[in-house]
């Protein structure tokens, strides 16, 4: 897990526990089960002293946002933001107030009324299968126009493909 800056959701982890609690959410369609069902996720991150406040903000931001917050994710948030253990890794970097002005709007946020609670998105259905209008035997030419055609001394040449077999899915013919 890495972070690349000092937002919110600058970080890998903060990214996977909203976009995971979203995707829960959506199918089971109850904020306290995808509550518990991202803390049994993130189990051995809790335990993390530097993970725990970041799961707890993503949480916390992310059912306000769809205005669902349950009172004991505000509470643990909150918590982690006046213990100040987040700011600890920042303490060095020239980020350290920028994150603590993230910090404090995120609390101000979450002790602000919530917006309406929102439903959860239904799953997109998934995409219809690509059908090549190809038949066997039929042949393409590509053209090599890339600098890196250009670096292997290909350039202008063509790459040539030829179909010779269907397949009913990405695991070959036949196979489901």
């Amino acid at each position: 897990m890495g972070a690349w800056g000092d937002g919110l959701y600058e970080d890998d982890l903060t990214l996977d526990v909203k976009e995971t609690f979203l995707n829960v959410w959506s199918d089971v369609n109850d904020c306290e089960i995808a509550t518990q069902k991202i803390l049994k996720i993130y189990e051995e991150e809790l335990k993390d002293v530097e993970d725990a406040p970041l799961i707890w903000f993503a949480l916390a931001e992310t059912e306000y946002k769809k205005g669902i917050l349950l009172d004991y994710v505000r509470d643990k948030a909150i918590a982690y933001i006046d213990e100040g253990i987040d700011l600890e890794r920042w303490k060095e970097s020239i980020y350290f107030e920028n994150r603590k002005r993230i910090l404090t709007k995120l609390k101000m946020m979450l002790l602000s009324p919530q917006p309406e609670p929102q439903k959860p998105k239904k799953k997109r259905k998934p995409p219809k299968p690509f059908e090549c209008p190809w038949k066997i035997g039929d042949v393409l030419a590509y053209p090599l126009l890339s600098d890196v055609s250009k670096y292997c001394g290909i350039y202008g040449r063509y790459l040539i493909l030829t179909k010779v077999v269907d397949y009913d899915s990405m695991y070959g013919p036949g196979n489901p």
